[in-house]
């Protein structure tokens, strides 16, 4: 459903359902998640609300694929209130895809789609996403090219330190 602020709507399971199948698959996706909800927060507690460790920030340059991790550990974190700040720069045009069409209403804004994101947990800990081809923005102030170039830059020239650029949603903390 569309109550964690980080879920894309054109993606979302419960929303894009076509027929009785995708209806159970939905139904058992949100019966495991209430059968197990108990070990999820466990394991949850023991990263995001009472590491054993100092916060850590965590910088994700990577797919679609990646992003979809990114939502899932933010959402999962949301829902057990452990998220402090967040910051979602949704895209004002994000078009469905084709199969999608006459299903999809979000087609920009709040719940369509996103380049960058980034959660800051009530613990301190961060996860900052960038898409590792760069941004898909016409204005390219507003992203930033090529991620990865940039990074074998900065491990080659400043002694294998890497930085999380200036693009992430919210500035790293630190």
């Amino acid at each position: 459903n569309l109550s964690c602020p980080f879920e894309w709507y054109k993606y979302s399971c419960a929303f894009m359902q076509d027929n009785e199948f995708d209806e159970q698959v939905t139904a058992a996706s949100v019966q495991y998640y209430q059968q197990n909800l108990a070990e999820i927060q466990r394991a949850f507690e023991s990263v995001v609300i009472n590491p054993q460790q100092q916060p850590t920030r965590i910088f994700m340059a990577g797919d679609s694929l990646l992003r979809q991790v990114f939502i899932s550990v933010a959402c999962n974190a949301y829902s057990l209130n452990a998220v402090e700040q967040s910051e979602v720069q949704w895209r004002e045009e994000w078009p469905c895809p084709e199969k999608l069409t006459t299903k999809c209403v979000f087609t920009g804004g709040q719940h369509s789609g996103f380049d960058a994101a980034s959660v800051r947990f009530t613990n301190g800990m961060e996860i900052h996403f960038v898409p590792h081809r760069g941004f898909a923005y016409s204005d390219m102030s507003k992203g930033e090219p090529d991620v990865l170039e940039r990074m074998k830059w900065q491990i080659d020239n400043l002694g294998n330190k890497i930085g999380f650029g200036t693009k992430t949603a919210l500035r790293p903390s630190g």
